[in-house]
């Protein structure tokens, strides 16, 4: 009889030790990763959950001979995966084809998705050579449609980031230059309509809520979350104009050339605030992160268990930028400093384990 229980007991530890193994995945960080046919993932702007999967939106680089030598935009691919770890490939689901504005565009950037739960349409917004577009879909999977025409911003903004709060409101993240003479790009934070589609026009002439300028420094991709009621700004810090000869000196990544120099990459950087109508903090760094790959967005891990965090960072490989890489990150939380907020801080794993199931991301 002992001998029957020990076996039971054995076999069903056995079990859940498997079941655990069968929900925990892991990524390994600074390589190009490949979806279930063997080819490498171009997926380096977004991710959104609806129902029990993943959808991760990026450019297609695959006409890239290198930085600034393509053909201009080709495509937005779209993957799908239920683990965050193993991704098929799911369509491009916005082609130079898709609308006759795209044709002799140069280029197009950031393209951001998210899911209106009202109206049940998948809306994405990207900056163009010519202006913000906005798309959307019934499907994650596409196909986009574009939306009326191009949208007005304040002039020279690029969209970055687009937040949708608990109350469903949006905001979408753009930067902008207003006077390269003088000033580094703003980030401005405008609030969209109820459907996603447009900049609510009521707030000012240009619709936007507030610009964010931390010492004249320029903010490239950036991300707002929310965590416990405080709205946290994640953001790649390009740092002030260097001079040419300083920018000689500098092995991290070249964001823009003027003729009096450059803005290079300075790490991703973080700031808060209790109101996304109020002031931020100023500029906080974190520990352990690298001027080698640039972050580029944050990425909800939504489970049984709560929501974590991905901090993801793009690997660029200037010479075949279809071959760029990926690192992902768990953002964690220090709730020992303050009582009021949370710090975060950013691991450096050379892969993570990631139970989408749960909701949890740990370093490995």
């Amino acid at each position: 009889m002992k001998l029957k229980k020990i076996a039971t007991f054995l076999i069903a530890t056995c079990t859940l030790l498997m079941s655990v193994a069968a929900e925990e995945k892991s990524v390994t960080n600074g390589v190009a990763w490949t979806d279930a046919n063997g080819n490498v993932i171009q997926a380096h702007d977004t991710v959104v959950k609806y129902g029990s999967k993943y959808y991760w939106y990026g450019l297609d680089y695959s006409q890239e001979a290198a930085v600034g030598d393509g053909t201009g935009f080709m495509a937005v691919k779209c993957y799908e995966s239920e683990d965050l770890v193993n991704w098929t490939w799911k369509s491009d689901v916005l082609t130079k084809q898709t609308d006759d504005r795209f044709y002799g565009m140069g280029n197009v950037f950031f393209p951001q998705v998210v899911y209106n739960k009202s109206t049940k349409m998948f809306v994405m917004w990207m900056g163009t050579s010519n202006g913000p577009l906005v798309a959307v879909s019934d499907k994650p999977y596409g196909n986009f449609h574009i939306h009326d025409t191009y949208v007005t911003t304040s002039s020279g903004s690029i969209i970055n980031s687009v937040f949708v709060d608990d109350d469903g409101a949006a905001y979408l993240s753009a930067y902008v230059w207003e006077d390269l003479a003088v000033d580094a790009p703003k980030l401005y934070v405008y609030r969209l309509t109820d459907d996603y589609l447009e900049i609510r026009k009521e707030w000012n002439s240009w619709g936007d809520i507030y610009s964010i300028s931390f010492d004249n420094r320029a903010i490239g991709r950036s991300k707002i979350i929310k965590h416990k009621g405080v709205y946290y700004l994640i953001f790649a810090d390009y740092g002030s104009l260097i001079s040419v000869a300083s920018k000689l000196e500098y092995t991290g990544l070249t964001w823009y050339d003027f003729v009096g120099g450059s803005y290079t990459y300075q790490g991703v950087k973080w700031a808060y605030a209790n109101s996304l109508y109020d002031e931020w903090s100023g500029v906080n760094s974190f520990e352990n992160t690298s001027t080698s790959y640039e972050f580029s967005t944050l990425i909800a891990v939504q489970g049984e268990e709560g929501t974590s965090y991905i901090a993801s960072f793009n690997g660029w490989n200037s010479s075949d930028m279809s071959n760029s890489t990926y690192t992902w990150q768990p953002l964690q939380w220090d709730d020992s400093k303050f009582s009021n907020m949370d710090v975060p801080y950013i691991g450096d794993y050379s892969s993570i384990v990631i139970d989408a199931k749960k909701g949890t991301v740990k370093g490995n």
